[in-house]
């Protein structure tokens, strides 16, 4: 159905759904214009996420994003909401890791020579926020 959608609007050539291993697989050398990061570091320890906000720095060309989407982690226990205790409990339990905040996304980001933007709260997903950063048109 996705593919379908894609060829009606012409863009099944520019889209690439990648499969592979997150934790391992080489990204590539300035190859992508965009690369989403969807709901996973949470999966992943603070080695393996910055291991793979870094490679994804080197795989995109200049003037291109990495955008991560992530479970909102509250900050204090007077930010927390349902939907926020309940998602890091889950994480902590069954990951390696559990949410990590915009702020330690976006300092992963800068570390690795992108420029963060302000992080975007989802208005379809509740307690979800986006990461954007930008590859610098020249290092």
């Amino acid at each position: 159905m996705q593919q379908r959608s894609l060829r009606k609007r012409e863009w099944g050539e520019r889209i690439v759904h990648r499969a592979g291993n997150a934790l391992t697989d080489d990204l590539g050398n300035k190859e992508y214009d965009l690369i989403f990061i969807g709901n996973l570091l949470h999966h992943f320890d603070e080695k393996a996420s910055r291991d793979l906000v870094e490679r994804s720095e080197r795989a995109l060309r200049p003037g291109s994003y990495l955008v991560i989407e992530e479970f909102h982690c509250f900050q204090s226990p007077r930010d927390v909401g349902e939907l926020d205790a309940l998602s890091n409990l889950y994480f902590a339990a069954t990951s390696e890791a559990g949410t990590w905040s915009m702020k330690v996304i976006a300092q992963w980001q800068q570390e690795a020579s992108l420029l963060p933007r302000k992080p975007i709260l989802s208005l379809t997903a509740p307690g979800v926020e986006l990461q954007a950063a930008i590859q610098p048109d020249s290092k």
